[in-house]
């Protein structure tokens, strides 16, 4: 089919619908606010995403959560990053690399593309416990945040503890704002309330000499709690919510609001009033739609036939 023939049938249709000067509406769909007041955050172990990638979608659709971290990835260097990306997030990852025990383990994060989000390589404790932090840009603050997620697996041995608390400690030194979650594996604490909390334990004395406070006051698996929520500034949570667990985990999910704002660019598409649409019209139109032209059999792809219409 020529460019020509394709070009009149659209003139043909769109002579049709533009003649209602109702169908479009004056109202629009903002694709981003301007300004968003909280940054959604989510932490789920995953228990692998591979066998997940529609529920993960259909979460990241329905949630819209700014940052979702995950544990327990289950990836490895044969799976590309392409095969479990989404519109609109930029995924950063780290596999499991343990020669001893390859399956299992690894975390994530995807990012809203809108955060500018950079990886940041100052957190990497070992290969036991994987970690992987990002900063992103906020308009209410001077510095940017810096976001993290961590995997402790149970079998952690003291050593692996101390590089842990020594990252932790480097991590907030250079920055002021920094939001950290993730699967840690203390079942021993007990976070209900802070005078059940054993501040002799060198997992929380790290988190007190570093001014950080945990904000998970909720078990997350069985009577234990070991996802975690850290941040710098308490009075920046807020909506924390103990969730459902995702899909065959066997952890429940964290969520909660952190109160900052970011700007965003702003992304305007019309909407059409189809309520009032001239269907006559609309029908008149298609009738004078040369078909033979329109429907080629050289085309096997229905969005090309689609194009020749729009």
């Amino acid at each position: 089919m020529s460019c020509s023939s394709i070009s009149e049938n659209r003139v043909r249709l769109s002579e049709g619908i533009e003649s209602n000067e109702t169908l479009l509406s004056d109202n629009f769909i903002n694709i981003d606010d301007i300004v968003r007041s909280k940054l959604i955050f989510v932490c789920l172990n995953a228990r692998s995403i591979v066998n997940k990638l529609r529920e993960l979608e259909l979460f990241l659709l329905s949630e819209c959560p700014d940052i979702l971290g995950i544990t327990e990835t289950w990836l490895h260097s044969g799976i590309e990053d392409a095969e479990i990306s989404f519109a609109g997030y930029k995924l950063f990852r780290r596999d499991r690399n343990r020669i001893e025990r390859q399956r299992g383990g690894g975390v994530a994060l995807y990012i809203r593309q809108d955060l500018n989000p950079v990886c940041r390589a100052e957190f990497i404790v070992d290969d036991t416990i994987e970690t992987l932090v990002c900063s992103i840009e906020c308009d209410s603050l001077d510095k940017s945040i810096i976001v993290g997620i961590c995997y402790r697996p149970p079998d952690c041995e003291v050593v692996n503890d101390n590089v842990l608390y020594e990252r932790v400690g480097e991590l907030c030194e250079r920055n002021k704002q920094i939001v950290l979650m993730g699967d840690f594996n203390f079942p021993e604490l007990d976070w209900s309330c802070s005078e059940t909390v054993d501040h002799s334990h060198p997992f929380v004395e790290c988190l007190d000499n570093n001014f950080l406070s945990q904000i998970v006051d909720k078990p997350s698996r069985g009577t234990n709690y070991l996802d975690l929520a850290i941040c710098s500034d308490v009075n920046l949570i807020d909506e924390l919510t103990v969730g459902e667990p995702f899909e065959s985990s066997d952890h429940q999910l964290i969520m909660f609001s952190l109160n900052i704002s970011k700007a965003y660019k702003q992304k305007k598409i019309p909407v059409f009033n189809y309520f009032k649409v001239d269907y006559e019209q609309i029908c008149i139109a298609a009738k004078n739609l040369i078909w033979d032209r329109t429907c080629s059999d050289e085309w096997v792809d229905v969005n090309e036939y689609w194009n020749t219409l729009v």
